[in-house]
């Protein structure tokens, strides 16, 4: 292995975070390296999504280091997770169901004046295609069935910072399998 691939791209190192009356996450050490994937398994309540809370700028922990690419990092807000190269999907959905799926893939994109439907079009087809799926970009949001409702919001991710990313914590897996 050359040094390059032996320093991790994301480490926490005893990430402590308690909420009044709840102590979520006590002292824990997480070391992500390119091209691993990784499961966070436990109870309810176990701290997982606050874990990933911390990791995706939503949360601050109480102590504890988190570094990226071997450099400790302050990840005070979700921009700065997503500059730092680290996207998260989100648990639940959050579509518009009045919206077509590409009016809600194109929410909340703020790096232009104006939106860009044919290019928006063009990326949801490659995305698509990319993850295996048929999505119509013109159904109404309300209108897909179970599965679409979960590639929506993993379209949306990757069509926005995705490609950017270089750690992606998604919430949850499970309600994403068929």
């Amino acid at each position: 292995m050359s040094a390059a691939t032996d320093t991790p791209i994301v480490e926490l190192v005893g990430i402590t975070k308690s909420f009044p009356g709840v102590l979520a996450n006590d002292r824990i050490d997480l070391t992500l390296r390119t091209g691993e994937v990784h499961c966070l398994l436990g109870e309810n309540g176990a701290g997982k999504s606050t874990l990933i809370g911390i990791l995706s700028g939503l949360h601050r922990p109480d102590a504890g280091t988190i570094r990226v690419d071997g450099v400790d990092k302050t990840i005070s807000s979700p921009r700065t997770a997503l500059e730092l190269g680290i996207g998260t999907v989100p648990q639940h959905s959050a579509l518009i169901p009045a919206l077509t799926v590409l009016e809600n893939l194109m929410l909340g994109d703020t790096r232009r004046l104006r939106l860009d439907e044919a290019g928006a079009r063009k990326r949801l087809g490659e995305l698509a295609q990319l993850l295996g799926v048929q999505v119509d970009p013109d159904t109404k949001a309300a209108a897909p069935a179970r599965r679409s409702h979960r590639e929506c919001p993993l379209s949306r991710y990757f069509a926005r910072q995705a490609m950017a990313s270089r750690v992606i914590p998604v919430p949850n897996v499970e309600e994403r399998l068929p």
